[in-house]
């Protein structure tokens, strides 16, 4: 049904929102307006914080980096092994996380001073690897480890730029492995590390400083605009919940009522405001047009468009559906159907198809199922037939034999190949099927043309 847009009548919720709109936007106006100084330094607030975070972030980074450094030189000077050499300058000259922290931090406005302290913290961890490549070295020397064999070419540059003393180069193996652990272990090797940890606490501390500043200043600020701000947030809290019980009122009360009926598959009552009207009649016209949709997809889901039988996806649900020991399963194929595509052409095969389907369903109605498999295979569910019915199964069979036998306008004569099997206790829907295929099977075998019900004993395997 359609309503004419004169006989509509009541409130319209167009005109109902702009009103609405027009307070809204007025009060969120002057909101926004104020809102705008309170934004500025909500926003410089997080800036600082963010660069305090990424700046404490990296400084960890550069501590993490130094001391990862340290225990892999400390791990290879303890084992000999190399895979720690190896970790070492990976760190080193692969990951550069201490160069990067650095990389990170120098183009951001932050204190000067807390920046210089970072890059003398990384220029004394990089003294300080003049130190450890000096230590691993002696360890390669002592293990016998060739440093040429590395595929890093950095380890061979590095630990071959070494220079020992007369006195170094004449240890022993354990002396030089004695010397290789106490260099990272005695006071200038320590010394390296406090004043590292030292410089980057004191960058830490500074930017710590400058932060708790900023954020002072802030919280300042935002004090005397929020007393402001909460004069506005209640005008625009009583505007809200006027909006709010005026809307449930006309708009969502009517829909909640139209979603019950939606649920329920039911027409909408044609009451509420004007737009709810017209929403209302135009569901009722598509609810009774999706019916008839429904209607006809269902049916073409479940049948084959060109013979129209059922189809596989039918066939399946069909088949299981049934008690198959009150079923009798009926499986063709139409004989010698590929010479029809190859002599006439695959627009008379099918024809041939449309023909066969048609005699089929011709003589099966009712509680009888006819589907087509794929191709030129057929089947024929029968519910609620059993081997009682077998000369009525034959008789229809015959018929159909003698229609496709004669000649019908410029179609050739068709002849099928038939495999009957009766569903019994111990069958599913699989061995059924294969019942009636063996039968079907037997028939094809010995010249087409004809029907077998299934019996172990005359089937040919």
């Amino acid at each position: 049904m359609t309503l004419d847009n004169k006989k509509i009548k009541g409130i319209s919720l167009k005109i109902l929102i702009i009103i609405m709109g027009t307070i809204g936007v007025i009060i969120s106006g002057i909101l926004i307006a104020s809102l705008y100084w309170l934004n500025n330094k909500f926003n410089a607030m997080k800036e600082s914080e963010a660069n305090y975070i990424e700046w404490e972030q990296s400084a960890n980074i550069l501590r993490r980096g130094s001391d990862s450094l340290t225990e892999n030189v400390r791990a290879f000077a303890i084992t000999g092994s190399d895979e720690y050499i190896k970790a070492y300058f990976k760190e080193a000259f692969e990951d550069k996380s201490r160069d990067n922290a650095i990389l990170n931090l120098k183009n951001q406005s932050v204190n000067t001073s807390a920046y210089e302290e970072l890059v003398s913290a990384l220029s004394e961890s990089n003294q300080l690897m003049n130190i450890e490549y000096k230590s691993m070295y002696l360890i390669t020397l002592a293990y016998h480890i060739d440093i040429e064999t590395y595929e890093n070419s950095i380890i061979t540059e590095k630990l071959s730029s070494v220079h020992l003393t007369d006195a170094e180069e004449a240890y022993s193996d354990e002396e030089k492995i004695d010397a290789a652990r106490e260099m990272l272990y005695d006071y200038i090797y320590l010394g390296y590390k406090e004043r590292i940890y030292s410089k980057i606490d004191l960058s830490i501390k500074q930017l710590d400083t400058v932060l708790k500043q900023n954020l002072s200043d802030a919280t300042s600020s935002l004090k005397d605009i929020l007393i402001v701000q909460q004069s506005l947030i209640m005008i625009l809290l009583i505007f809200l919940v006027s909006l709010f019980v005026i809307l449930f009122i006309k708009l969502v009360r009517p829909l909640n009522r139209g979603t019950s009926k939606i649920i329920e598959g039911d027409e909408l009552e044609v009451k509420g405001v004007v737009e709810y009207k017209y929403l209302a009649s135009s569901y009722n016209e598509m609810l009774d047009s999706n019916k008839e949709m429904t209607e006809i997809l269902m049916y073409e889901a479940d049948h084959d468009k060109l013979t129209s039988t059922y189809n596989r996806t039918g066939y399946d649900k069909i088949y299981r559906s049934l008690d198959l020991t009150k079923t009798t399963f009926i499986l063709l194929d139409i004989d010698a159907f590929k010479k029809f595509n190859d002599l006439y052409g695959h627009s008379v095969g099918d024809e041939v198809l449309t023909f066969v389907s048609s005699v089929l369903l011709k003589h099966f109605k009712n509680t009888d199922y006819v589907c087509r498999l794929g191709g030129d295979e057929f089947c024929i569910l029968l519910s609620n037939c059993g081997v009682e019915q077998k000369d009525s199964i034959a008789k229809r069979l015959d018929e159909i034999k003698n229609e496709l036998g004669t000649n019908h306008g410029q179609l050739p004569k068709v002849t099928l190949s038939i495999g009957i099997a009766f569903g019994v206790e111990e069958d599913n829907t699989e061995t059924l099927f294969k019942k009636a295929d063996r039968a079907l099977y037997s028939v094809k075998k010995n010249g087409k043309n004809g029907y077998l019900f299934y019996d172990p004993s005359e089937i040919d395997d």
